[in-house]
């Protein structure tokens, strides 16, 4: 029953964070006076369909360090119709799918950019720690070596996406999310096949288990990549294969966890981790307009999982010290 709620809102919260992308537009961008703002700037600035062609076209390099005489007509026009809606009384709109933000040097989402470079610093801290206070010897170090440096990898591609949203930067997010997703999920496979008295790199039907999930896991992530970057880039197939990839992962730890608590008391910390997550989930459901235009339900989510590293990496460490000394006793 447990499981099952934390699956609901899994989905729940799924559906709402990725249904800015699934949308093509907004009450905002649709509004008359956007259309009206839209026609005057593009004219204004020279923006003919040939040159907005030309800009989305560009390098990625150049894309991220300026921007397109649409874009930046697009966010001249938001604010305009912001203030026609609040002007006429009514709420403020999403435009292309989104809340508008403010703009804080040069970032889109300022407060979920910084957020996601905190974890990022937090995740880097912590795994100095790791590498301080567990012996290389230890079943599991290179694991959550594996874990660390794909963890660190995700939350710098949520920096840069969130700082500067253009389709490379997206792509970037949402295929470090997966890889990340899956690094957790193979890092439960690990776990699983190590016994008390045993070390799996010294088993041969454990490798031999493992490098089948690894290798079914590369051939996946590959086919998953290619589709979205070179046949259609579905933002609906995308989301069932995070959810279902997160629901594994929040399940087995779980259960995992819950199955040691007693005998191994440090599990806690997974349980914490795991618990609060899908607690932070719920930030997603409240969906509401940002909060002095920087902070929305979004990035507090960002904001929430900062600190999880802390009980997610300490519960690292002392399950590769218990591991290390089961194996001392074995030997």
């Amino acid at each position: 029953t447990l499981s099952l709620t934390m699956l609901q809102i899994l989905l729940q919260a799924t559906l709402l964070m990725t249904s800015s992308s699934l949308v093509a537009a907004s009450e905002g961008d649709q509004a008359y006076v956007h259309h009206i703002c839209m026609e005057k700037c593009l004219a204004k600035a020279g923006c003919s369909e040939a040159k907005v062609r030309r800009d989305r076209a560009a390098h990625p390099l150049t894309r991220w360090t300026t921007d397109s005489c649409e874009d930046q007509c697009k966010h001249d026009c938001l604010w305009q119709t912001v203030t026609a809606f609040h002007r006429d009384g009514l709420p403020t709109p999403k435009f292309y799918g989104r809340w508008p933000f403010l703009r804080l040097l040069g970032l889109q989402e300022p407060a979920s950019a910084l957020f996601s470079a905190l974890n990022c610093a937090c995740h880097v801290y912590m795994f100095a720690a790791f590498r301080e206070q567990v012996n290389p010897q230890s079943p599991m170090y290179n694991v959550w070596h594996l874990y660390s440096l794909v963890a660190i990898a995700t939350w710098l591609s949520s920096t840069v996406f969130h700082a500067k949203d253009i389709p490379l930067t997206e792509q970037l997010d949402y295929f470090s999310a997966l890889l990340y997703l899956l690094t957790c999920l193979f890092c439960l496979a690990c776990r699983l096949t190590v016994q008390r008295d045993n070390d799996y790199s010294k088993n041969r039907s454990n490798l031999i288990g493992l490098a089948a999930v690894a290798i079914a896991s590369i051939v996946f992530y590959i086919r998953h990549v290619w589709y979205l970057s070179c046949v259609h880039f579905d933002y609906g197939y995308n989301m069932t294969v995070n959810l279902s990839v997160g629901a594994a992962n929040c399940i087995g730890w779980l259960i995992w966890s819950i199955r040691r608590v007693r005998s191994q008391p440090y599990t806690r910390d997974c349980l914490l981790t795991v618990a609060l997550l899908n607690g932070l989930v719920l930030l997603e459901v409240l969906d509401f307009p940002p909060i002095w235009w920087v902070l929305d339900a979004h990035s507090l989510w960002h904001g929430g999982t900062v600190l999880l590293a802390v009980p997610w990496y300490r519960f690292a460490i002392a399950d590769c010290n218990y591991l290390l000394s089961e194996k001392q006793k074995s030997l």
